[in-house]
This record gives structure tokens, sequence and C-alpha cells, in this order.
């Protein structure tokens, strides 16, 4: 509630990459982010995305997997032991599903009581 109440005005889910809202400029609306606004406003990707994670973003933590030498056949042994000793319990495995990853259950009905039942 707090949040909403202090978000300033300005701030929404969409652009107007030719004017400003205060410039009375045509809002566009861009779900996919493959329109005019991810064209004005271009997104290059983030550090986990450069790391092999899928653009869903489901991972708050991943699965583990050793580090090979062959992950990394371009660097120098001395570049690899050093990526080796920043990463001593190894790399994310992003083939594997995330850690504590669950499907969604679906929507309840408790009309009949505790416990609900699918609707």
């Amino acid at each position: 509630m707090k949040v909403r109440l202090d978000k300033p005005t300005a701030a929404v889910d969409a652009c107007w990459p030719s004017n400003t809202t205060t410039a009375g400029g045509p809002e566009v609306v861009d779900p996919g982010y493959a329109g005019a606004c991810g064209a004005a406003f271009p997104h290059f990707g983030d550090a986990r995305q450069v790391a092999g994670q899928r653009l869903s973003g489901l991972a708050l933590k991943c699965a583990v997997q050793p580090l090979r030498r062959s992950m990394l056949a371009e660097l120098s042994d001395v570049d690899f032991a050093r990526v080796r000793a920043a990463l001593p319990s190894g790399v994310c495995d992003w083939r594997r599903g995330p850690v504590g990853f669950r499907a969604s259950l679906p929507w309840l009905s408790f009309a009949r009581g505790p416990g609900g039942e699918p609707l």
C-alpha cells in the first residue's frame, strides 16, 4: 500500500518514444517490447542472461554444477585458476530447473470448506 501511495505519478508501465507525458505525446503500450518502446529503449540483457539464464527470469537460485576447464577453454591456465578461486562451489547450470521451483497451483475454491478444490 505504501509503495502504491508514494509512487511518483510519472512512473508508469508505458513509454512515449517521441514525446514526454508532460508534452502530451502519444502513449505507446508495447507489451512484447518489440515495437516502438523496444526500439526507443532497447534492453541489452543483464548478468544472469549473459550467464545463460532464460529470459523468463524464474530462477532466484540456480542449480550448481562443477566448473570444468572445457567451459572456459579460451582462458589461460592462470585466468582459469582465478575464476575457479572466485567460484569454488561451481557455476549455474541453466539447463536444470531453478532450486526450489514448483509449478503454480490451480486457483482454488473454498466453497466446500477448508482445503479447497481446484476450480
